[in-house]
């Protein structure tokens, strides 16, 4: 049997990891805010039954929870600033995309879509002087949950670690 304080560590751990607070698991297990806290902070002198019914609940919300790493798209297509816009419309329409993060020298600086794109006319134009403003960037331990906020704003978010751009995440990926 585990140790009562290793339980509680990994019980807290878990719940963490999933983005829920103490009250939601309260509601979905029937055990008070109190008796969670207890059992979180190894407190008390808890039921077997109860630590089982939370970590029962932890492990069916963790089959459920995502990442950016498990919803992002890779790998990343990238505009140049150096591209025309006939080079982008194609490997746009080629790969089914309506918008694409555009990168220069290895940063991200922006990025063009169709919207952008319908407005221009001549297609040996370069984008790099039409480009919109860079996609936001989070790190693939970020909750899918919260992307989905950060999409309702803005169309779609880099993923990247340790200075290296992973996948990119767009409102399609997470409805």
């Amino acid at each position: 049997m585990i140790p009562s304080e290793k339980l509680s560590d990994a019980l807290r751990r878990k719940r963490k990891k999933t983005d829920n607070t103490q009250q939601k698991l309260s509601d979905l297990t029937g055990l008070s805010v109190t008796q969670i806290s207890r059992i979180e902070n190894n407190d008390t002198n808890y039921s077997h039954t109860n630590a089982y019914q939370l970590w029962k609940t932890l492990k069916q919300l963790e089959k459920d929870y995502k990442t950016a790493h498990d919803v992002m798209k890779t790998p990343i297509e990238w505009a140049s600033p150096k591209d025309t816009v006939l080079e982008v419309k194609k490997k746009m329409k080629e790969n089914d995309y309506s918008q694409l993060p555009v990168k220069k020298n290895g940063k991200h600086t922006g990025r063009i879509n169709t919207e952008i794109l319908m407005d221009l006319h001549n297609p040996d134009e370069k984008i790099a002087d039409y480009k919109g403003p860079a996609y936001s960037e989070v790190g693939p331990d970020t909750p899918a949950q919260s992307i989905k906020q950060i999409v309702k704003d803005d169309s779609a978010v880099l993923v990247k670690q340790n200075g290296e751009y992973l996948g990119l995440v767009t409102i399609a990926d997470i409805i």
